[in-house]
């Protein structure tokens, strides 16, 4: 039987991270009065962008749109979208990555300067750009620029004793005169650099590539850090018979924990060694840890009643046909006659009378004539066919014309159902949020300070109503897209034989791209700031809690935990680990097909493990042996082509598994996002 009480504790000693240094360049492009048209400098501007981009290796780009603060806040919106639409489509027309654009658009509630003057308006109407250049090559480079900089820096006296204390809560105590240069020459200065890395989260362990296995074996494992002495850029070491004091608070406290040592795995993956010495649990509670009491009464009245949905979309507008314009007739050319002086040879006029040559002639004239009146009659049908057409397209542009007041009216129709599904979504939502922080206040599970503000959030909508609510965000700003269009700009786009139409779209990818992240309920938001006795219900409490604090002698619930304890006599990389109680025998082999350069790994929640696959160059297949029955989090990250690919993907492990990994092209930035909620 697993035993799902499982520690992280790691200190890695000799880990440095390798970010790649980004590089960024901000461009910047600005409008006319209420245009949205780039004009020839701003195609120079955006060229010079373009180039730059296309040149690096991996890039990022963030593109922002503004206006002045002329015209209603509505239009302004529109009329930034327009302007970030154009750059956006004129930089994918010179090559640039449409995948690697981060795009939004503010109207007039960013400006750059005080709308006070008119050259103040015109530099607020812009578009602002952002080129992020990352030397990116290989997959270590992505999940440590993903992650950003773990690194805390301290400066001591290494001739006295210091105490340092990491931001999650690890202290380490340094005795004075132990350090030493690499051939053994005491430090003795006041500018020696601690650097000290905190992994408390398994996405700290991602993002820095630390597995929790041992000779293939899996570890029970509880947190990470790494700390390094440094003097004038030159790292340390610890005097023999020396050593230095480490602590790590911990709610878990666990028997058995011994001592790893870090060694270098495959692809770049920290893997440990054990040295057999244990690791020293100690007590330090005193007194229980003070927890958060919201008054649930109180809380529960805010609750909404989030009503029926009122009636059916219309996710269609049929605009009348259009009649093309038709094409004038040409005038005909008309045969004429011919010369009666030349019409006959001198032979014929030897051998024929003069009557009877007027009479030939006359007769061609005659022909000539009748096929003149052909022609003719062909012309008029053709010009009243014409003239039927024109005013039948006439006819047809009033009925156009008449139709966009239809269509505006639509669009408003439309427009209030997708706020009333809006509002409701937002509204169960906070129904939601309320009855989590109260069954977590119950359970007393709350030990910090809570604010009013954590109710407006949408994470507590299940997975189908996420993707309605986005779905239907999407659909609002395609409405205002649509009000915002001229009416040529809808004949051009939105007349027959499809017609206008808006699409419920749910796709992930899509709403990235469109700069939507629905994660603030803006109805709460309004709630919050709208009735001060919500806020008021969280100051209250918290003022108990730090009324409880205070009592404890203001003690952080880190500070009053058991920790973790051991005297580190070399600077390396340390683990507090023991190995799982899984029998081996419940082990079973998983493989991995995939056709990209990745590197794959599993999380495993009920063990707290974190266990990377190998790949098997015979098979041309990633493996790895994982406990049966478990549930476990596939995480592959890859490179292709310069670019990084990701894929997150739940799975329950079972006897003979065979996957297959199909990472997408990402960017950095949602790499950090889905890692950060593994």
């Amino acid at each position: 039987m697993l035993n799902k009480t499982i520690l992280w504790l790691v200190v890695l000693l000799c880990i440095t991270p390798l970010c790649a240094q980004q590089n960024f360049t901000s461009f910047k492009v600005n409008f006319n009065v209420d245009e949205f048209a780039l004009d020839n400098e701003d195609i120079l501007v955006l060229d010079n962008m373009a180039e730059k981009a296309t040149a690096a290796g991996y890039y990022e780009i963030t593109l922002s749109a503004h206006t002045d603060n002329d015209g209603s806040d509505g239009y302004n919106m529109i009329l930034s979208n327009k302007r970030a639409r154009s750059v956006w489509d004129y930089l994918k027309s010179k090559g640039v990555n449409e995948k690697v654009m981060d795009i939004d658009w503010y109207g007039e509630r960013k400006p750059e300067i005080d709308n006070t003057t008119e050259d103040a308006k015109s530099l607020n109407r812009r578009v602002e750009l952002t080129l992020k250049v990352y030397p990116i090559k290989t997959i270590t480079d992505i999940l440590r620029t993903s992650g950003g900089d773990y690194i805390q820096r301290f400066t001591i006296n290494s001739t006295l004793d210091n105490n340092i204390k990491g931001k999650e809560g690890t202290k380490i105590f340094i005795p004075k005169n132990i350090l030493i240069t690499a051939d053994g020459k005491l430090v003795a200065a006041e500018d020696v650099v601690i650097e000290l890395q905190e992994f408390p989260k398994i996405k700290d362990a991602v993002f820095n590539q630390l597995s929790t296995s041992s000779n293939g074996k899996i570890l029970e494992s509880g947190g990470m850090f790494s700390v390094k002495a440094f003097y004038k850029g030159k790292e340390l070491k610890i005097k023999s018979g020396s050593g230095i004091n480490i602590q790590m608070p911990s709610d878990n406290i666990q028997n058995n924990m011994q001592v790893f040592l870090a060694k270098a795995g495959n692809e770049g993956v920290t893997e440990w060694q054990n040295t057999n010495r244990p690791f020293e649990a100690i007590n330090k509670n005193r007194g229980p840890v003070p927890y958060l009491i919201l008054d649930a009464k109180r809380l529960s009245a805010f609750k909404q009643s989030a009503g029926e949905n009122e009636g059916e979309f219309n996710l269609h507008f049929d605009f009348p046909k259009k009649t093309a314009m038709p094409l004038k007739p040409k005038a005909p050319k008309l045969n004429a006659y011919p010369d009666a002086k030349s019409y006959f040879t001198w032979l014929q006029k030897i051998v024929k009378s003069k009557k009877k040559r007027e009479a030939i002639y006359a007769r061609t004239c005659q022909t000539i004539d009748d096929a003149n009146q052909k022609i003719n009659a062909g012309y008029n049908r053709n010009l009243n066919n014409y003239c039927a057409q024109l005013d039948k397209c006439r006819q047809d542009s009033i009925k156009f014309v008449k139709a966009f007041t239809e269509f505006h009216n639509w669009l408003d129709t439309q427009t209030a159902m997708v706020d009333g599904q809006i509002r409701q979504m937002e509204k169960l939502s906070l129904n939601r949020s309320i009855d989590y922080v109260i069954g977590q206040s119950n359970a007393k599970k709350i030990t910090g300070f809570l604010w009013a503000k954590s109710l407006a959030t949408n994470s507590h909508l299940e997975n189908n109503e996420r993707m309605r609510y986005e779905a239907l965000l999407l659909m609002k700003r395609e409405l205002n897209i649509a009000r915002g269009s001229s009416i040529e700009e809808i004949k051009k786009a939105y007349a027959n034989p499809s017609g206008f139409n808006i699409a419920l779209r749910s796709d992930n990818n899509d709403l990235l791209s469109q700069g939507l992240m629905p994660g603030t309920n803006r109805f709460a938001m309004e709630l919050i700031k709208s009735t001060p006795s919500v806020e008021a219900v969280f100051e209250s409490a918290n003022e108990e809690l730090l009324n409880k604090k205070e009592k404890q002698g203001g003690l952080e619930k880190n500070e009053i935990n058991s920790v973790y304890t051991a005297s580190i006599t070399d600077f390396g990389a340390v683990n507090c680990d023991r190995f799982t109680s899984s029998p081996q025998a419940q082990l079973v082999e998983v493989n991995v097909k995939c056709d990209k350069e990745v590197q794959i790994s599993f999380f495993i929640p009920s063990m707290n493990s974190y266990v990377y696959a190998n790949y098997n160059k015979e098979s041309k297949k990633h493996e790895v042996s994982l406990p049966s029955g478990t549930s476990a989090t596939m995480v592959v990250v890859g490179i292709e082509k310069g670019f990084p690919v990701f894929e997150k993907k739940p799975v329950t492990i079972s006897k003979g598994m065979a996957l297959t990994a199909k990472p997408e092209q990402t960017t950095l930035k949602q790499i950090r996002l889905q890692v950060s909620n593994i």
